[in-house]
């Protein structure tokens, strides 16, 4: 079992990554990293390549500073250290050590500050180190010239009727979940089609329209605040959502909701376009199995 002392509570949280403000940075180790007091790995067995890395039931963080995993990939941890996309990622590893899978409970010994998903704060930064230490972790940084889809608006002099100005909507939950003072989710996601988004700047929603287009979303709208965001969306065009019907081997009812591009143009007065521009990539390099504790 590893024990190791946390660095300080005074540790800053790098928010290199804001939603697509940003994207995460490698971290640096000239300085002490935090860590976690206790962390306790357990191989687990294998997961097929297809499983969905971002799932936030497999990596759970609890009150007290406390994080939990099941059944995860090393993929998946890096990409939760370094608040990354799957586009995001590749990893170079060998069949075996891609597909194995581990439980990890790791404990800080004190209440750590939330960040929200997509931006890096301690508990990113003490999975990092619980990676680098642990499994041998090596992330490599490179620029690559790669498909981004990039917003902007119709009319400089008007929104679209569906996009509302609001109150900021910031409190992250222990699954870097924002949520409104009521305690309901700023982007709720779809349901039947329709999409409500509570309080989000654009960055903050393009990033969101990344993990359901799979790409590059670029925020070139120009549009500062918060916003209140409702559509409604043929949501069965979506690459994600096209994945995991694929993989369960069903086919979705039709829809007639309109296509994304025209609700963003219709509803929120946004328009979304192809283009391709050097992108920032990271690869796994190195990464060893851990042995159990």
């Amino acid at each position: 079992m590893l024990t190791r002392g946390i660095v300080a509570k005074s540790v800053v949280a790098l928010t290199l990554v804001l939603f697509g403000a940003g994207r995460a940075g490698t971290q640096s180790r000239d300085s002490p990293a935090p860590a976690f007091d206790v962390a306790s790995i357990h191989s687990v067995g294998q997961q097929p390549a297809h499983v969905n890395f971002q799932n936030a039931t497999r990596i759970r963080v609890f009150p007290g500073g406390r994080l939990v995993t099941m059944n995860t990939s090393i993929r998946e941890l890096v990409a939760f250290a370094y608040g990354l996309q799957d586009f995001e990622l590749t990893d170079t590893l060998p069949s075996a050590l891609a597909k194995a899978t581990f439980d990890i409970n790791a404990t800080a010994g004190a209440d750590i500050p939330l960040a929200p998903r997509g931006q890096l704060g301690p508990m990113n930064l003490m999975v990092q180190t619980l990676l680098h230490d642990r499994f041998k972790v090596v992330v490599r940084r490179e620029q690559r010239q790669g498909d981004v889809l990039v917003l902007t608006r119709v009319h400089p002099d008007r929104l679209g009727p569906g996009l509302k100005a609001a109150t900021p909507c910031g409190v992250a939950d222990p699954n870097g979940m924002l949520r409104a003072e009521d305690g309901t989710w700023c982007f709720g996601g779809f349901v039947n089609d329709v999409l409500n988004v509570k309080g989000l700047t654009i960055s903050q929603f393009a990033r969101q329209l990344e993990s359901f287009l799979l790409k590059r979303v670029v925020d070139r709208t120009g549009l500062a605040g918060a916003y209140d965001m409702t559509m409604t969306v043929n949501t069965r065009e979506f690459p994600v959502y096209s994945r995991m019907w694929a993989i369960a081997g069903r086919t979705p009812a039709p829809s007639d909701a309109p296509t994304l591009s025209t609700a963003l143009r219709e509803r929120l007065g946004l328009r979304m376009t192809p283009d391709r521009e050097s992108v920032t990539h990271y690869v796994i390099e190195h990464a060893e199995m851990p042995a159990n504790n």
